[in-house]
């Protein structure tokens, strides 16, 4: 299922990869982007303020950064 709303801007991605369930695609989502380098506070103060938005049904788009 791709997200109507991304077909909407110019230069939109073609393929998007997801897991997990899809219906969330129908809810209001948030973009997190962050620094690949970023300090432990940093990783800390994303992971409380994703939590914060996903406890009130938003959901968190990433673009798969990873997580140590």
């Amino acid at each position: 299922m791709y997200p109507k709303s991304l077909e909407q801007i110019s230069g939109f991605p073609k393929q998007l990869y997801m897991m997990g369930d899809t219906t969330c695609l129908k809810q209001p989502i948030v973009a997190i982007i962050g620094a690949r380098n970023c300090s432990e506070r940093g990783k800390e103060l994303g992971f409380q303020f994703a939590m914060q938005l996903a406890m009130q049904g938003i959901t968190i788009a990433s673009g798969m950064a990873l997580r140590n």
